[in-house]
């Protein structure tokens, strides 16, 4: 008998290998979005689903935010601790997310009239891919047209590493 589960674990440990050698894809891989998903994905995130009025002259400002991904343990217990400190969260394939604070047009603690977008990083200083920014992009020109705000007259706050990838993402304005 213990040589036969002796026998089995040598061999499932080995075909495990072998398998995990012969996969090519990444072990974290995100699933690509294309842009058109995108753009429905950034106007569904703004325009749909609230739980309360809504008084579109109480926003005027927009924070892009980059933050760094903490292993789920982390976040989990970070969660707990503290409330939400955006209303929108952009993922590494480019997914925007809403929180309740957007849901219920609840402006955030200290900082009445701006809306926060929090980008996925990599790790600190490292760029964004193409499809965040062009997600954050789409979220930007959502917000502005359901506002009814020029694009070019809603004051957007950008990161300091951010790096548009065309001339249709061009920051509005620099944060300091």
């Amino acid at each position: 008998m213990w040589k036969t589960l002796g026998c089995l674990v040598v061999a499932m440990t080995g075909t495990s290998a072998l398998l995990g050698w012969m996969d090519p894809s990444p072990e974290n891989s995100a699933q690509v979005v294309t842009d058109f998903e995108i753009v429905s994905l950034a106007r569904e995130s703004v325009e749909s689903g609230f739980s309360a009025d809504i008084d579109v002259g109480q926003w005027h400002e927009v924070e892009i935010a980059p933050v760094v991904r903490r292993p789920i343990a982390d976040s989990l217990l970070a969660a707990r601790r503290s409330p939400l400190d955006y209303h929108f969260y952009v993922d590494r394939s480019g997914r925007p997310l809403k929180t309740v604070h957007w849901r219920r047009q609840q402006a955030l603690t200290g900082r009445p009239g701006i809306i926060r977008i929090e980008v996925e990083s990599p790790g600190p200083g490292e760029p964004n891919s193409q499809a965040q920014q062009f997600c954050v992009a789409q979220l930007v020109d959502t917000l502005a047209g359901f506002l009814h705000i020029e694009r070019d007259s809603l004051a957007v706050h950008w990161p300091d590493v951010w790096e548009p990838q065309s001339a249709s993402h061009t920051p509005v304005a620099a944060v300091p």
